[in-house]
């Protein structure tokens, strides 16, 4: 019976969370801006305004190939290609040189980069860049929806698991989504894999957003927290601190652009009774 309530509690999550996506995520053709919380945006306020590219105190001759020490010399990195507009917008100046360099040495910033500081101004740097060109994070709930009102039809959805290399490996899939005039494709991280892969949820859907860009690829694209498993040993030490984990999870996934999640209680299926 408790095994039940618990399912019951993890199906509750999910109805909540497809509430929350269908009702972030705008219809195809409007624009999203990436939702962070107020916290995210002091921290981004802290790191950015006391900053002047002209005074920057670190100047890097290259787009590519050389990682800042410091957030000034981010920014003096990104000069000419990325600026701020008076409302503090990133607005894409150059989107050439944006993807033919700039991308790649944000990407490397965003997801190695040793100075968090850095590492969070790049991946705001990147996500903002990809909205204003058109790539916007999206539930595929409305598309499955579409489905069902037959819509479209002789079309699967791919899910790709994007583990080692996330860059070249989401690079890879936009690249084959336009060759192919593929209709749509799921990029998975599951909770697993950003452990023993040692990706944030951030790095995850940044380094998403930084190969479609340098792909040239526009339009949804589709985010998926994959396997949100219940850990079975923590759930029967105490089933409310387990639930809690996964709400926490769900929230930061929600943050990091992740709009699509797979909760998995598989684990909590009373095997024996199956059995009998």
């Amino acid at each position: 019976m408790n095994n039940v309530k618990s399912v019951e509690k993890i199906v509750s999550l999910l109805l909540v969370l497809c509430f929350i996506s269908t009702n972030t995520a705008y219809s195809l053709g409007e624009t999203l801006r990436v939702p962070v919380d107020k916290t995210a945006i002091n921290r981004m306020q802290e790191i950015l305004n006391p900053l002047s590219r002209d005074a920057a105190s670190e100047k890097l001759t290259s787009n590519t190939g050389i990682m800042s020490n410091n957030v000034q010399g981010l920014l003096e990195n990104i000069r000419g290609v990325l600026e701020f507009d008076a409302n503090g917008n990133v607005v894409v100046v150059d989107a050439d040189k944006l993807r033919s360099e700039t991308i790649d040495y944000l990407a490397i910033e965003a997801a190695l980069s040793k100075n968090n500081d850095v590492k969070t101004a790049a991946q705001f740097l990147i996500r903002s860049a990809a909205i204003s060109l058109g790539i916007i994070p999206a539930s595929i709930n409305d598309f499955y929806m579409a489905r069902k009102d037959n819509a479209w039809e002789n079309m699967t959805v791919p899910a790709v698991n994007i583990r080692a290399d996330g860059y070249e490996t989401s690079r890879q899939v936009f690249r084959v989504v336009k060759e192919q005039n593929i209709g749509a494709v799921i990029l998975e991280l599951a909770k697993s894999e950003a452990r023993y892969s040692g990706q944030s949820l951030g790095e995850f859907t940044t380094v998403g957003f930084a190969a479609a860009i340098k792909e040239g690829y526009a339009g949804q694209i589709f985010f998926q927290g994959d396997h949100y498993q219940v850990d079975k040993k923590k759930y029967d030490q105490d089933p409310q601190k387990e639930i809690n984990s996964l709400k926490k999870l769900i929230r930061e996934s929600i943050l990091a652009g992740e709009y699509n999640i797979d909760l998995d209680p598989s684990t909590l299926v009373n095997e024996p009774a199956l059995d009998e």
